[in-house]
């Protein structure tokens, strides 16, 4: 009988008795990054954008305007889009562990009552060693889709695309 007990209490040990600091992969946190944008978009909801940029983003770009503008872009109602993609990248390391890790997701055929056609792309770091302001969602990236398609040559990005943030480095 103690012998049980005492396998009991071992386990109970290395099991913990809490999940609360489980902290997600990068490749989770792409997944509801992503999930969190295009309910955003769809429900024009600022708050929920403004929560997973980092904090490096809204200390130094007019965050408020750019997402009020990025609603505007957006030609109507979203009716429809295709299940996000998300990933992260290889860490990059040096002798102190990791120094950047990256995450990033997309919805692409995003679809409004116009028929106008959009994908939803961001980048953001999930590590960022050196200046943890910059950890979370750095940019939001909308493409018209439907407005690209007329280039035939190259793309004026600036007519068809409208971006959140900046591309931290």
């Amino acid at each position: 009988m103690k012998l049980l007990s005492g396998i009991i209490l071992f386990i109970f040990i290395l099991s913990g008795c809490s999940d609360q600091n489980i902290q997600s992969t990068p490749s989770e946190k792409a997944k509801e990054t992503q999930e969190i944008i295009i309910e955003a978009f769809v429900d024009e909801n600022a708050s929920a954008v403004k929560s997973i940029l980092s904090a490096y983003n809204s200390q130094n770009n007019d965050i408020d305007s750019e997402i009020e503008s990025a609603f505007e872009f957006i030609d109507g109602k979203i009716e429809s889009y295709d299940p996000p993609e998300y990933g992260a990248s290889a860490a990059v390391t040096d002798e102190n562990g990791r120094v950047k890790y990256s995450y990033y997701g997309c919805t692409d055929n995003i679809i409004t009552e116009n028929g106008t056609i959009y994908s939803i792309n961001f980048k953001g770091w999930y590590t960022y060693r050196d200046d943890n302001s910059k950890e979370g969602v750095n940019l939001i990236h909308i493409v018209n889709e439907t407005e690209k398609s007329h280039f035939t040559e190259s793309v004026d990005w600036k007519q068809c695309s409208f971006d959140i943030g900046e591309d931290l480095r």
